[in-house]
């Protein structure tokens, strides 16, 4: 079998096994045959000799010719085989898949048959290798554009923003903060590739998988760099802002004397606009929010108890109305686990 094509029945297998052991066992015999003496004792007719020596061995020429010419359609065979696990053209695959089931055919073909099929086999490979480097740069930014991407990783908005979301992630008491915007941008970011100027036409007809499946990461619209540099600088704008509604809150206003004389100078500092979120300031103003809202009862909408109220066209009534008691069954299930109303938050996640 090669790349799942018969190129020799079991049974044919078989029979030509048993042939040539007992080509072996006459040669083994026959060396002993070495004077004339002993070869006037010969146990084989001449007709016996002439099909074991030389039609057995005629066979077991052919076939390792035959196996020799296998050999050189191996690595075309086994690569364009995986290469078809890549491909969404599905012409090209159904051309791949054809090309393949012809190899137990065209073996045991003469030698023009299989130089042309070899050639048919090439184009299919250099097709392939066209088809994945379009693949490969229609999902890839060109690595001029590598310096830009290490910018926006390493603007403070985002390094503060990662630091926002580190501590909300570990801290429940800080849950107020809605991560729902940076999580989308962070999916986005992560999902940007830089081309790898190694990733060649040349380099695909080598190898046909380069780090990239075109079948599940093809097909992709390419981030925007400058959007998504935009989008930070807001989200990190709008973690600000919802810290300081959390401090402007009238139950943290009535809980503002726990904190220490520092951390309510930062509160006021930091509501009246005199300081900002920033690498500084970040983990105090986290610190102080935490204090304050301890006694908040936070309670996440999801997406999904969206989409079970707002699952048909709603007029603009309908849509108030559907949304009202979608808040007000959040309430009565609030309260029947004893939770008081001033207390309850809610926060889409």
């Amino acid at each position: 079998m090669l790349a799942g094509v018969e190129v020799l029945s079991p049974f044919d297998g078989t029979v030509l096994c048993s042939r040539l052991d007992a080509l072996k066992g006459l040669c083994d015999k026959v060396r002993n045959y070495n004077s004339k003496a002993k070869l006037r004792n010969l146990q084989w007719t001449k007709e016996q000799i002439h099909e074991k020596l030389v039609t057995n061995k005629g066979d077991l020429l052919k076939w390792e010719k035959l196996l020799n010419e296998v050999e050189k359609f191996k690595f075309i065979i086994s690569y364009l085989s995986e290469a078809k696990r890549y491909v969404t053209d599905t012409a090209l695959k159904s051309d791949i898949d054809v090309a393949i089931d012809h190899l137990g055919d065209v073996i045991v073909k003469g030698d023009a048959q299989r130089k042309q099929y070899m050639q048919e086999l090439e184009q299919l490979k250099e097709r392939y290798a066209d088809y994945y480097l379009a693949a490969y740069v229609g999902a890839h930014l060109p690595a001029t554009e590598e310096a830009q991407l290490t910018a926006i990783k390493n603007m403070p908005e985002r390094q503060v923003a990662e630091t926002v979301a580190q501590a909300v992630q570990a801290d429940a008491n800080l849950s107020i903060i809605s991560l729902y915007d940076y999580d989308s941008w962070t999916q986005k970011f992560n999902g940007v590739r830089i081309a790898f100027p190694t990733v060649t036409k040349q380099t695909i007809m080598q190898t046909p998988f380069q780090n990239f499946n075109p079948v599940s990461e093809g097909g992709k619209p390419l981030p925007n760099l400058k959007e998504l540099k935009q989008e930070i600088a807001i989200i990190h704008a709008s973690m600000e802002e919802q810290i300081k509604a959390a401090l402007e809150d009238p139950m943290a206003q009535q809980n503002k004397q726990i904190l220490s004389q520092q951390e309510a100078t930062l509160f006021d500092e930091f509501v009246s606009g005199h300081v900002s979120l920033t690498a500084q300031y970040v983990h105090p103003l986290l610190t102080v929010v935490k204090k304050l809202s301890t006694n908040f009862n936070v309670v996440e909408l999801t997406m999904d108890s969206f989409r079970s109220r707002f699952n048909r066209p709603l007029d603009i009534d309908s849509a108030h109305n559907a949304l009202s008691a979608l808040i007000e069954d959040i309430i009565n299930e609030q309260r029947l686990q004893g939770k008081k109303y001033e207390d309850i938050r809610i926060i889409i996640k």
